[in-house]
């Protein structure tokens, strides 16, 4: 089972975005839990920017160019930085195979 798989459209309060969430999961992590998850979720937005041409992140089906959604952030954001590394890794090489299907070089 993935993370992604882990985390339901049910699990979201009704009014809620999955951007709140990730907030919200980031404010109960330990301080140094919390700086690496921070971290690795600024490089995710980072790269989602460069990746998309700076369109906004999607709220929860993954964008086919960088492999990020905010329901994927609220995930490494619940799970801490212990376990986001891989499924970070998994959402990177599925984003590369869609550029290579689209035969984007950047």
């Amino acid at each position: 089972m993935t993370l992604a798989s882990a985390v339901s459209d049910e699990d979201l309060p009704h009014g809620e975005t999955w951007r709140a969430m990730t907030m919200r999961a980031m404010r109960k992590l330990d301080p140094g839990s919390r700086k690496e998850t921070a971290l690795a979720i600024e490089n995710c937005l980072r790269t989602h920017e460069l990746r998309t041409a700076g369109k906004p992140m999607p709220e929860d089906v993954p964008d086919p160019l960088s492999g990020f959604c905010w329901k994927t952030l609220y995930i490494a954001a619940k799970v801490g930085s212990n376990k986001f590394g891989r499924q970070q890794q998994k959402m990177h090489n599925r984003a590369l195979a869609e550029r290579k299907r689209r035969g984007i070089t950047s």
